[in-house]
This record gives C-alpha cells, sequence and structure tokens, in this order.
C-alpha cells in the first residue's frame, strides 16, 4: 500500500472502523438474479460486469472525479449524466391546474346531480 502512495495511516484506520462491515458486504454480494454471478461495490456503486482485471481496474477507474496516472491506460473518468429536472414553477403550474380543474368538475357533478 505504501509503495502506491496511497495513505496507510488512512487504509488502516478504514479497515479497522469498516472492515467487518465490508466483509459482510462482500459475503451478500452475490448477485439478484444469480448466486454464481458476484457483485463489486465500488464508491457506493454496483459492478456486476465480467471479472477481468481490465473491466474491474476500468470500473474502478470511472469512478474517480480526476483521473489519477494510473488509469490513462483505461480512458478519461466519465461524467454522470445530467439529471432531467422539473421547474419548480412548472410543478406549481401543473397543482394548480390539477386543483382548478379537479374543482371545476365537482362543481359540475353537483349541479348536475
Amino acid at each position: 500500500v505504501a509503495s502506491s502512495g496511497a495513505n496507510v495511516v488512512a487504509v488502516e484506520q478504514c479497515v479497522a472502523e469498516g472492515g467487518l462491515a465490508h466483509l459482510e458486504d462482500d459475503r451478500e454480494s452475490a448477485a439478484w438474479w444469480s448466486a454464481s454471478q458476484v457483485v463489486i461495490r465500488i464508491n457506493d456503486g454496483r459492478y456486476s460486469g465480467p471479472l477481468t482485471a481490465a473491466s474491474v481496474s476500468r470500473a474502478i477507474c470511472r469512478r474517480f472525479e480526476a483521473l489519477p496516472e494510473a488509469c490513462a491506460a483505461f480512458g478519461p473518468a466519465v461524467e454522470a449524466p445530467a439529471r432531467a429536472e422539473v421547474p419548480l414553477w412548472v410543478l406549481a403550474g401543473w397543482c394548480v391546474a390539477t386543483f382548478l380543474a379537479s374543482s371545476a368538475a365537482m362543481c359540475l357533478a353537483g349541479w348536475s346531480a
């Protein structure tokens, strides 16, 4: 670990604090659809592809925000796609329109009864 430039103290602290949780996650890492396929957690993401060194390394490298030098062979980091969000004014408009339409429907139903 030290030869890779990682903070040894931080790694040891991580193992001491969360080692058992990581082992339990590993034990329960069978894929939902197949007991023979393994799922790996990488920075809170699930990877369930082929377990080749290149595939797993690529999945690890793509989870970095800034691509480390060791990941240069696996291409640039992939940014998360932009989420489609509805502006608040559109949501408020739909709520008002729904309220008015339902109020009108109730009034008309009351008058025709």
